[in-house]
């Protein structure tokens, strides 16, 4: 994939209906500009597949798009071999992605296994926004070491490049508490048919709700996925009492040797294409 690519790769991803911005698709060439691929006819890009590397330890697929019109064709198998190939020619040997339903078949055929259930949950339009304090302030430049060790601790990888590159594109970011050292942190991006909370990564369930809340506060009535692990009970309560209610299921696998995950600080991922 290359810069000119990107409008018509958007193009697949709104004939999906997937919530990603051409800015992604920017920032995913940016990030690993020999690890992203396009199937084409003639000229016409009809798939795509990103890769992203989280230090050596762990890489991630995204975006595996394949046209409408021409699925059933093994442009899915030719993309994802393409992508697999790219991540073990750097000599990393956990890969992860998020499957969507459509594509878990392919994902199982190429011998990835089910790690963890997860649900996208939407929060329409037009509620009302929490009230209260929140107890949470704006993610500052400084607050970056204590973030990345969060998320060392959550996904058992250094994911510290993709993540300052991914905030650079968010409407809010908050860490709890207000004072003192942070304990937790969560970010909310735009989207193209809502705005994504994620990550949320803290172990208290005052602090999720706390930065919960000034992220609803800063979508300001607009609609908001966030993409919450089944096994986080914690999570899923306090996002169905703040108006959320189930979309569609997301299946995280693997292929290659498990990275821990601590479920008790991930109450929510970043987003399906980044891990």
């Amino acid at each position: 994939m290359i810069s000119s690519d990107v409008l018509a790769a958007d193009g697949l991803r709104r004939a999906v209906g997937w919530n990603q911005l051409p800015s992604h698709w920017a920032m995913m060439l940016a990030l690993e500009p020999d690890g992203c691929f396009v199937a084409t006819t003639g000229t016409r890009p009809v798939g795509t597949v990103t890769t992203t590397t989280h230090g050596n330890r762990l890489a991630w697929i995204g975006m595996m798009l394949v046209d409408p019109e021409f699925r059933g064709r093994g442009i899915a198998r030719e993309l994802m071999g393409a992508a697999i190939e790219s991540i073990r020619g750097k000599g990393i040997a956990a890969i992860g992605l998020d499957a969507t339903p459509a594509g878990m078949p392919v994902y199982l055929k190429l011998g990835f296994v089910r790690e963890m259930s997860m649900q996208r949950w939407l929060r329409p339009a037009g509620l009302a926004m929490p009230t209260g304090p929140s107890g949470v302030r704006p993610l500052l430049p400084a607050d970056w070491v204590a973030v990345e060790a969060l998320d060392r601790a959550a996904t058992g990888v250094d994911r510290s490049r993709v993540l300052r590159r991914f905030a650079e594109d968010r409407r809010a970011g908050f860490v709890w508490p207000a004072e003192g050292n942070p304990v937790g942190w969560a970010l909310l991006r735009p989207g193209a048919n809502a705005d994504h909370v994620g990550p949320i990564e803290c172990a208290d369930a005052a602090g999720i709700q706390a930065l919960l809340t000034a992220l609803l506060r800063a979508a300001d009535g607009r609609a908001v996925h966030c993409d919450i692990p089944d096994d986080h009970s914690v999570a899923t309560s306090i996002a169905r009492g703040n108006g959320f209610a189930v979309l569609r299921p997301l299946e995280r696998m693997r292929l290659g040797p498990s990275v821990a995950t601590d479920l008790g600080l991930l109450a929510a991922i970043a987003d399906p294409s980044i891990g």
